[in-house]
């Protein structure tokens, strides 16, 4: 392997293209954000991303943009890739191309090939599993002549190897975290409740998109009123909105879950906050006595990692999940949560009111120790060595 102070040189050049990167906002997005500040410490970087994103990639050595819609993206992006590998042959340097999803594999495949550049893909779960004929026929093929792959989790990589890829090509390399800088459980824990009319309610919180797999509905019907019969006052904020512009169409809508919440009698005690900022997500956090990951297993759909589950820690929040997907890799039981059997929903309710009720207790350092293993700056490491090794 060779030694991140040689990457340091910054003598080769990385392209990212991805179609997840701010100003759309999302837990991917912050993803890619992170992984373009992070590695311009070991390479040139090039991103070729949605319009807007020169304004949120300063360490960039260029960024080119394109309309953020799937199909105008993809279009505009293999145009682009096109005129990139012509400079290749004359003007500039390209080492590595890196797409940052599968959705972004056709433009990174083709300027990979014409410039003579290894291509790796980060792949994050549904990427791989997505049951899309068009998407099988079409991008997977292409995925799976990639040069190298960056798996999101262990379940991410066991899809990826049932899919054709070499498990020895593949590096689990799990997403990042920011950790906060201020006091995990501050008298700012007060803002959100007093703002929300909730002062003394133990709360629990969602945060999200709001999509099936996600089992936000299916918690409401099943757990939550459990949980109320022994804490009535419970609260449980829901953080998040239906994503636009995802791979796989297949979100709950706010009516859903606010027909869930009226038929299981526990209207009162949900809340559903749409999309928030970033200030409000701390408050939140600030807030929150439970973070719920109530994952349900969809064919053709998976959780790849759960970052919310490190955010989570990171803030001091224990998590209760089912142990789906790539979550099993984002809590550890017994230091920054519980993972409970899928689908047991007794034993789900149960355990939050263990936590609730102080019998099991997640001390804030303990948790934040954990969340420290996932530093975005740790993350970057690893895959500018990943990248690096393959370049």
């Amino acid at each position: 392997m060779k030694t991140t102070k040689q990457a340091t040189e910054q003598t080769k050049t990385l392209v990212l293209i991805t179609r997840n990167f701010p100003p759309v906002r999302g837990g991917m997005e912050r993803l890619n954000q992170n992984l373009a500040k992070e590695v311009a410490r070991y390479f040139k970087v090039k991103i070729l991303a949605p319009r807007g994103a020169e304004d949120f990639a300063p360490q960039a050595d260029k960024v080119l943009t394109c309309p953020s819609s799937a199909s105008l993206f993809l279009a505009c992006a293999i145009a682009k890739s096109f005129i990139l590998a012509l400079k290749a042959r004359f003007s500039i340097r390209i080492d590595v191309v890196l797409a940052g999803s599968g959705v972004t594999a056709p433009p990174a495949f083709v300027l990979a090939k014409l410039s003579g550049a290894r291509l790796g893909v980060y792949l994050h779960g549904l990427d791989v599993v997505v049951k899309s004929p068009l998407y099988r026929a079409i991008f997977l093929p292409l995925i799976r002549r990639a040069d190298f792959w960056i798996a999101n989790s262990t379940a991410t990589k066991r899809h990826c190897i049932d899919a054709g890829m070499p498990g020895e090509k593949i590096s689990v390399i799990h997403p990042g975290v920011d950790i906060p800088e201020t006091d995990l459980r501050s008298s700012s824990v007060t803002q959100l409740a007093t703002e929300k009319s909730l002062p003394g309610h133990p709360i629990l919180i969602s945060v999200g998109r709001l999509t099936r797999r996600k089992g936000v509905k299916e918690f409401i019907q099943h757990s939550l009123p459990q949980i109320v019969a022994r804490h009535p006052e419970t609260m449980f904020l829901v953080a998040g909105s239906v994503p636009k512009h995802a791979l796989l169409k297949n979100h709950v809508t706010k009516e859903e879950i606010e027909n869930a919440a009226r038929t299981a009698g526990v209207s009162h005690n949900v809340r559903l906050m749409g999309p928030i900022s970033e200030e409000e997500l701390a408050s939140l956090y600030r807030a929150a006595d439970v973070h719920v990951f109530p994952l349900i297993p969809i064919e053709g759909d998976m959780e790849g990692f759960g970052m919310v589950a490190i955010e989570s820690a990171a803030w001091g929040v224990p998590t209760v999940a089912f142990a789906e997907g790539g979550v099993v890799d984002a809590v550890s039981e017994g230091v920054s949560g519980l993972l409970i059997a899928s689908g047991n929903y007794t034993q789900f309710s149960c355990r939050v009111c263990d936590i609730l009720d102080g019998k099991v207790v997640f001390p804030a350092d303990q948790m934040k120790s954990f969340a420290d293993e996932f530093r975005w700056e740790v993350f970057g490491k690893q895959v500018s060595e990943c990248v690096f090794d393959n370049a």
